[in-house]
């Protein structure tokens, strides 16, 4: 079986990137922006503004702070840094990312289910779903971390299937990076371990680079909060409270 898509494949992946940038797009646009500034999107926002005013990751200036992880803060930075502090900018860089997410969830049901009709049939549902068209719309960490969770389970499925360490690795990695934005999948390697372990032994041992680069990711930020305030956890508050959580 060609690894190869046919090009009616990736007319396919086009077409349902367009059409969910469009509907993204569409509700980008007409949130007002004064929708934005309330609850965790202000203190989101607030962290971005900080970093960039060079108060560090603060939700009061130049107090560090515990309560987030730090991935999302640093995107939003990112893109206020390249747009003049534009919530707006924002929005639209979420806009494409979700569309992106449709696409790969496109490909990694080509890998897995290796059927194309269910494969479009479910990007399609994606591209349309409501809820991740409203968190697309807010200043939260929903949608960039679904896209980072997306690229690594692809990477995952790639390695299922040809067995190549590197891809394992570049899991790890992304994962870890996903991590870094909602720390709820703390977890996650050790269901990969056992996903692996069905694939077959020679899939698992690329785990341990799976495991290390997903481990290795987080080592700055978890060093950073056990010297600042003695624990090794990634946010005191927000998603993996229950998991991976401060007091």
């Amino acid at each position: 079986m060609s690894s190869q898509p046919p090009p009616v494949a990736g007319r396919a992946a086009l077409w349902i990137f367009a059409a969910a940038l469009s509907l993204r797009l569409v509700f980008a646009l007409a949130t007002p922006v004064v929708s934005l500034a309330a609850g965790d999107q202000a203190e989101y926002v607030t962290i971005a503004n900080n970093l960039l005013d060079g108060h560090g990751f603060a939700i009061a200036p130049g107090v560090p702070t515990p309560v987030r992880a730090p991935g999302y803060p640093a995107f939003v930075a990112a893109v206020y840094a390249a747009s003049g502090r534009s919530p707006r900018a924002v929005l639209l860089a979420q806009a494409v990312l979700g569309a992106a997410t449709c696409v790969l969830l496109l490909w990694l049901l080509r890998e897995t289910v290796e059927e194309e009709k269910t494969a479009r049939l479910g990007a399609i549902l994606l591209a349309g779903y409501p809820i991740l068209i409203y968190y697309s719309c807010r200043l939260l960490s929903e949608t960039l971390f679904t896209f980072l969770l997306a690229v690594s389970m692809l990477l995952l499925a790639r390695h299922a299937r040809r067995g190549k360490p590197l891809e394992a690795a570049l899991s790890g990695l992304v994962l870890g990076l996903a991590a870094l934005v909602r720390p709820g999948v703390v977890l996650m390697p050790w269901l990969t371990l056992g996903l692996l372990l069905l694939a077959g032994r020679r899939r698992a041992l690329a785990w341990i680079g799976y495991a290390a680069a997903f481990y290795l990711t987080l080592v700055p930020w978890t060093m950073r909060n056990q010297e600042l305030f003695g624990v090794r956890n990634l946010a005191a508050r927000g998603p993996g409270f229950g998991i991976y959580a401060t007091g």
